[in-house]
């Protein structure tokens, strides 16, 4: 099965690294430091509120098509990758057309999955 969309979420945030300033009082001057991005930082920069970011990625909601796109370009995510996070939202990919072959077959995978799971759900599998 593939991977559920709030964990997708973090998973891409986590892996998002930037550079902070920190200061302390007792350094000649101020460090530079590369941290994972925090979930504040991605809400400012996707124009969404912060609880809404954590209640998507703890699994606790289904974002608007337009929420998900304004998460993937916050997280400077590619074309494919925007795909696969739009998928696993339940939308339709955006690059149908452009992507090769296996590159269509590993973004449409967890839509299948999510089709097969929800006919086994309703007893509708063959």
């Amino acid at each position: 099965m593939s991977e559920p969309f709030g964990a997708l979420l973090r998973r891409h945030r986590e892996a998002t690294m930037v550079r902070v300033r920190r200061h302390n009082p007792t350094w000649s001057h101020d460090r530079y430091v590369t941290v994972p991005l925090s979930r504040n930082k991605l809400a400012s920069s996707a124009g969404l509120d912060v609880a809404g970011v954590r209640h998507l990625e703890r699994g606790l909601g289904s974002p608007r098509r337009e929420t998900v796109l304004k998460l993937a370009g916050a997280l400077r995510l590619d074309l494919v990758e925007t795909d696969v996070l739009l998928v696993a939202a339940g939308f339709a990919p955006l690059l149908l057309g452009a992507l090769e072959e296996d590159a269509l077959r590993e973004v449409l995978a967890p839509l299948a999955d999510l089709a097969r799971a929800e006919c086994v759900s309703q007893g509708t599998a063959e």
